[in-house]
C-alpha cells in the first residue's frame, strides 16, 4: 500500500504507530526537486566513478564532496567537519614479526633482555584481541564528516543520527580474525616458554636438546615473518571498489534523508563519517556535538549490498548492548523490510557508540559467518551488489524513524 508522502498524521496508539511501522513507500529513486537521482546512479558514481576510498585518500574526500552536493540539491542544511587524524601505515603482524625476530637474536647474547623482549610480544598478542582502533599509525590528514540536517517544524523532542561510512574498508589485519587471535598468543607464549627455558640440564640428558629448542623459537617467528610478508604483498597490491563496502550504506543514507519529511518531533541528522576504519570520525563527531544520550537515537548503515539484510546484535567484546526500544522497533520491521538479527562479528562505528552507551542500533549485511560479504576484496563491485537490498534498508529504516517521531 502506497503511504501518502505529503502528510504524515501525529500518531500517539500502539495501532496507529504498528501502521507507521507497516506503511511502504516507493523506494526507486531519489528526487532532488527536479533532479532524479537512483539508488544505483549513486552506488555506481562513488564505487566506479571516484573508486578506491582509502582513509584520507582523494578518493575520500571527492565522495565527501559527491554527497554534500546530494543533499545540497535535496534542500537540506549541509556541512563539513574537517578533522585531524594519523593513518595506519603498518600492521600489526609487520610489527610482532619484526619484534620476535629481535628477541630471538638478543637470546643468543643476552638472555635477560630476549625474555622480557618476548614477555612485551605476549602481552601484545594477547591485546590484540579486545583493541578497536590499529597499532601502529602513520602519517596525520585532514579527514572529513558530511554532516546534513532536516529540521523538524517545531521544537524537537528526539533527533535521530544516521551514519554511513565514506571510506572503504583496507585489507583486514589478519591477526583481526578469531582463529589469527588463537596462533598469535599460542607463537608468542612459545616464544617465552623457551626463551625461559634453562637447557643446561638437558644437554646431558637429550642430545642436541639446546639446538632444538633454538630451532623452535625460529620456527616460531619465521610462521610470524612469512605472515608478515604476505601481508605486504596483499597491502600492495590488492584494491576494493568497496560498492558493498560501503557505497550502498552512502546511497541508502542519501534516499533516507529524502524521505524522511514530515516528521513532527524528530530532528534528524545524514552523517557520512571519515576514518571510520579506526573510529576516528564518529569519535570526532560525538566530541564536537554534546549529543543527549535519552533523546538521541543512532542507527548504522554499513556493508549494505549483498548477503542478509539485519540488524546486528553485538558480540560480548563490544562494551555495550543494542538499546531496548531500538531492538523493538527493528523487530517490528523485520517480516515487512525482510530484515533478519544475527551476530556480527565486523568490526563498525557502533562499537564507540555503545561503550559510551548511546541508543544505537546498526544495520548491515552478513554472511552466515557473521561478516560483511566481500569486504576489502577487488570483488567488491556494483555488479555484486543487489540494489533490492539497498531499498530493503531504505524502507527498514524510514519506518523505524518515523515510528520514532509517533512516539508520546
Amino acid at each position: 500500500m502506497q503511504a501518502n508522502s505529503q502528510r504524515t498524521p501525529e500518531l500517539t496508539s500502539d495501532t496507529d504507530l504498528l501502521g507507521v511501522l507497516l506503511a511502504e513507500r516507493q523506494t526507486a529513486g531519489l528526487t532532488f526537486g527536479q533532479h532524479r537521482l537512483l539508488l544505483s546512479d549513486v552506488v555506481r558514481e562513488i564505487a566506479e566513478h571516484i573508486g578506491v576510498r582509502r582513509t584520507g585518500s582523494i578518493g575520500e574526500l571527492r565522495t565527501a564532496a559527491y554527497m554534500s552536493s546530494i543533499w545540497q540539491k535535496a534542500g537540506l542544511l549541509t556541512w563539513t567537519d574537517s578533522f585531524g587524524v594519523k593513518t595506519q601505515i603498518v600492521a600489526t603482524t609487520i610489527f610482532l614479526a619484526a619484534l620476535s625476530i629481535i628477541a630471538n637474536i638478543s637470546a643468543i647474547f643476552m638472555h635477560n633482555i630476549a625474555l622480557g623482549l618476548n614477555g612485551l610480544l605476549l602481552v601484545l598478542a594477547i591485546w590484540i584481541q579486545y583493541r578497536d582502533k590499529p597499532m601502529i599509525m602513520g602519517n596525520q590528514k585532514n579527514i572529513p564528516n558530511v554532516i546534513a540536517i532536516r529540521k523538524a517544524p517545531r521544537a524537537p523532542r528526539r533527533r535521530v543520527v544516521i551514519v554511513a561510512p565514506l571510506d572503504t574498508n583496507h585489507v583486514v589485519d589478519r591477526f583481526n580474525c578469531a582463529w589469527y587471535h588463537v596462533v598469535a598468543v599460542t607463537i608468542q607464549g612459545a616464544l617465552m616458554l623457551v626463551t625461559m627455558l634453562d637447557t643446561a640440564p638437558l644437554i646431558n640428558i637429550l642430545p642436541f636438546a639446546q639446538i632444538q629448542l633454538g630451532w623452535l623459537l625460529w620456527v616460531c617467528s619465521g610462521y610470524l615473518f612469512v605472515a608478515a610478508v604476505v601481508e605486504i604483498l596483499v597491502l600492495r597490491s590488492r584494491v576494493t571498489w568497496g560498492a558493498v563496502s560501503h557505497a550502498g550504506a552512502l546511497a541508502a543514507n542519501a534516499r533516507i534523508m529524502d524521505e524522511l519529511d514530515g516528521l513532527h518531533h524528530t530532528e534528524v541528522w545524514g552523517v557520512s563519517t571519515g576514518a571510520s576504519q579506526i573510529y576516528a570520525g564518529i569519535d570526532d563527531l560525538m566530541q564536537r556535538y554534546p549529543f543527549d544520550i535519552q533523546t538521541t537515537f543512532f542507527v548504522v548503515l554499513s556493508g549494505i549490498g549483498r548477503g542478509t539484510l539485519c540488524y546486528t546484535i553485538p558480540t560480548g567484546n563490544s562494551g555495550g548492548v543494542t538499546d531496548p526500544l531500538l531492538l523493538e522497533l527493528a523487530t517490528e520491521v523485520r517480516k515487512t523490510a525482510g530484515v533478519d538479527a544475527r551476530v556480527s562479528r565486523n568490526p563498525s562505528v557502533i562499537r564507540p557508540l555503545l561503550k559510551r552507551n548511546f541508543r544505537a542500533i546498526e544495520f548491515t549485511c552478513l554472511d552466515d559467518k557473521g561478516y560483511v560479504p566481500l569486504q576489502g576484496l577487488p570483488s567488491d563491485t556494483v555488479e555484486a551488489m543487489s540494489l533490492p537490498i539497498v531499498e530493503r534498508a531504505v524502507r527498514a529504516v524510514v519506518m523505524m524513524v518515523r515510528a520514532i517521531d509517533a512516539l508520546n
